[in-house]
């Protein structure tokens, strides 16, 4: 965890723990009362008591850095990802800058445009991943190439989105990674 509090204190920034937090999202009853939905509640978000990337991924708060060198895609992506919860960090137009930001920023997902970077985004993301870089990689591809994705994957790749699709899938492929998961857009025949 990245200095920040254990997921029950992090989230009190209304006054609430957890359990009331979400029984308020879903319209049930508050805690101290012994109700079923209750105790579901707080059994969930106490059960993942202390891990940041899971309170990041049901309050969408996880921080993202784009490496794209294309101001016209990193402006609406950072529009888009601020709308959906994200927390935009910035972008990193090369390879260096991209590992430079990462490591600087501690970001919890990249996403990287394959597009623009090809392979120096690869190598950036092996790179990261030596170091030690804990930020899950989602990268964005002008098209689902198989030899190419197999070579994000094996440098630490866990997402893969097809530009085509863009904000379809973006913020599912993002949730999976955070989630330890993997996503793969689907292409049209």
């Amino acid at each position: 965890m990245r200095g920040g509090a254990p997921f029950r204190e992090s989230s009190d920034r209304y006054g609430q723990t957890p359990a009331s937090a979400i029984l308020d999202i879903v319209g049930g009853v508050r805690p101290g009362s012994d109700t079923l939905l209750n105790r579901a509640a707080e059994s969930v978000f106490y059960s993942v008591e202390g891990s940041e990337i899971t309170r990041k991924m049901f309050m969408g708060l996880a921080q993202v850095l784009l490496a794209t060198d294309s101001s016209e895609l990193w402006q609406e992506m950072a529009d888009f990802l601020t709308r959906e919860g994200f927390e935009f960090l910035g972008t990193a137009g090369d390879e260096d800058s991209l590992v430079e930001a990462a490591l600087l920023l501690d970001p919890d997902v990249i996403v990287v445009d394959l597009s623009i970077l090809g392979m120096s985004g690869i190598r950036a993301v092996r790179e990261l991943k030596r170091t030690g870089c804990r930020a899950k990689v989602v990268f964005l591809t002008e098209s689902v190439d198989e030899e190419l994705i197999s070579m994000a994957q094996a440098a630490g790749g866990m997402a893969f989105v097809a530009r085509s699709r863009g904000n379809l899938d973006l913020v599912v492929a993002m949730r999976a990674a955070l989630g330890d998961g993997t996503f793969l857009s689907r292409t049209e025949v």
